[in-house]
């Protein structure tokens, strides 16, 4: 660990610097902490506490439930606030709303500032350390796919769980299709069925309707005003997707990552085992296994594809290995 440790300073570095700027901007942080200036203690004293939490969750922290805690915040914050708005009115409730994101908004930077620039630095990380200890970092898209709790992907999966409920109900397909924004929401469908399928429509923009097209600019309508928006996305499900083929398709993602994540596990563990060995003895295997690249690249004698090697060389025997001449000799 005392060999890697060098490496790994640089990405702990961008760590702190992506962790102060929840509180200082990264140049300011970096101004007051240079050498010829006396540290601005002040600054400090705002980031370090932040820095510390984040460096504990790095290190020690199992953050299995961080997602879970965070939902449960916004729930509970979306129910509260709802609650006093509709206690109030017109002007009021401008009034109220504005104090409502004065108020809240510190509260959500304060509850993410811990797994946020966390989550962002182990993944800069694993890039970085795997390209410097392994040579690439092939497996890093793979882990990245899929991954369970983010809001666009269960937004998806509900977004296809609809369009399987609409299949086998033409009638209401074809209503859709025709639909208008001003009547979907408030008169169910006057066709067959119709009457069944308008709640899993309202318990989609329920959750998700406060999102729109182009809903980076804040004048575009969300779908919640437009659910006709929304509804082109369900039919284009409903007409270009096999049934159950969008979680069939989440399955194979997170059984990818999964895969992606073991094998990067285990060639790091391959390489540290390489990086203590003194030569490469294998049963299998030829000139250019991977186990035959790295011991050239660490300059260590290796025979591959030795028959019986694992069988007659027992664990912790001492082995002189002549790598020109292909000769194992026994100490």
């Amino acid at each position: 660990m005392r060999k890697r440790l060098p490496s790994i300073l640089p990405a702990v570095d961008e760590l702190i610097g992506h962790a102060v700027q929840d509180f200082v901007t990264r140049e300011e942080f970096q101004d007051a902490m240079k050498p010829d200036r006396h540290p601005d203690l002040s600054l400090i004293r705002k980031a370090m506490p932040t820095v510390f939490v984040i460096m504990g969750n790095i290190l020690y922290r199992d953050n299995h439930q961080a997602i879970d805690q965070l939902n449960g915040f916004i729930r509970e914050q979306v129910q509260v606030n709802r609650s006093r708005l509709e206690e109030t009115s017109y002007l009021d409730r401008v009034v109220l709303i504005q104090d409502m994101l004065s108020s809240l908004f510190p509260e959500i930077i304060h509850r993410i500032a811990p797994y946020l620039p966390a989550g962002v630095a182990i993944y800069k990380m694993i890039g970085s350390l795997s390209q410097k200890w392994l040579g690439d970092s092939d497996e890093l898209p793979g882990i990245s796919k899929f991954p369970p709790g983010n809001v666009a992907t269960e937004m998806g999966l509900q977004l296809g769980d609809l369009a399987n409920a609409l299949r086998g109900h033409p009638e209401v397909v074809e209503y859709l299709e025709h639909a208008d924004d001003a009547g979907f929401l408030i008169n169910p469908p006057g066709v067959a069925r119709g009457r069944e399928m308008l709640p899993l429509f309202q318990e989609f923009l329920q959750k998700y309707g406060i999102r729109g097209t182009g809903e980076i600019d804040r004048t575009r309508l969300r779908w919640r005003e437009e659910p006709t928006q929304f509804l082109l996305m369900v039919l284009s499900y409903v007409r270009s997707a096999q049934p159950g083929q969008h979680r069939r398709d989440f399955e194979a993602g997170k059984k990818e990552a999964e895969l992606m994540a073991t094998r990067l596990i285990n060639r790091l563990r391959k390489q540290a085992i390489m990086q203590e060995a003194n030569t490469l003895v294998t049963e299998v295997g030829g000139l250019m296994t991977h186990g035959a690249v790295v011991a050239r690249e660490y300059g260590i004698p290796a025979l591959v594809g030795v028959e019986g090697a694992t069988r007659k060389i027992e664990e912790g025997q001492r082995i002189r290995v002549d790598g020109t001449q292909g000769i194992i000799e026994f100490i």
